[in-house]
């Protein structure tokens, strides 16, 4: 059997640090956790079996927050895959960025819903504008300075 879709979504956690007004994830009732490295790992390599082209690791949850991000994209490279998250961003530090870049992340979307600190803090409840413009700029800086840049995307609802 083949994948007719060459798209996986696998959701690596369902844990957040932000409360975003639109999100139904605290709605959910299935337990909050970080899906272990092996399980993932196990189900990254059913998906290329079947033909996967692209793994996308994140769902109802902020994929930073996943400690073994990291080494599931750098998986997914090494059987071919390509990778692909959207992140609010926050947790994007100058080490995450250099992790997702060197194990070869494929492709980013940042979650930037407000062009104005005030409108954005009111959809991201939680977070820090300034912050998050800080990380996304120093993501950019790096990325431009590496050998296989990371494709990058904003979804920006103003």
């Amino acid at each position: 059997m083949k994948l007719i879709n060459p798209e996986v979504r696998i959701e690596t956690t369902n844990l957040c640090n932000a409360k975003c007004i639109m999100c139904p994830r605290d709605e959910l009732t299935r337990p909050k956790a970080s899906m272990p490295y092996e399980h993932c790992k196990n189900l990254i390599a059913q998906a290329d079996d079947l033909g996967a082209e692209l793994i996308s690791l994140f769902g109802y949850g902020e994929p930073l927050i996943d400690t073994s991000l990291g080494a599931k994209i750098r998986y997914c490279t090494q059987l071919g895959l390509k990778t692909f998250i959207t992140t609010n961003a926050s947790l994007l530090s100058e080490w995450r960025c250099t992790q997702l870049i060197s194990n070869g992340l494929s492709m980013i979307r940042f979650s930037m819903h407000g062009l104005t600190r005030e409108t954005y803090e009111n959809v991201h409840v939680g977070l820090n504008f300034y912050k998050v413009m800080e990380n996304i700029d120093n993501f950019l800086i790096q990325n431009i300075k590496a050998d296989k840049p990371v494709e990058t995307h904003m979804t920006v609802l103003a």
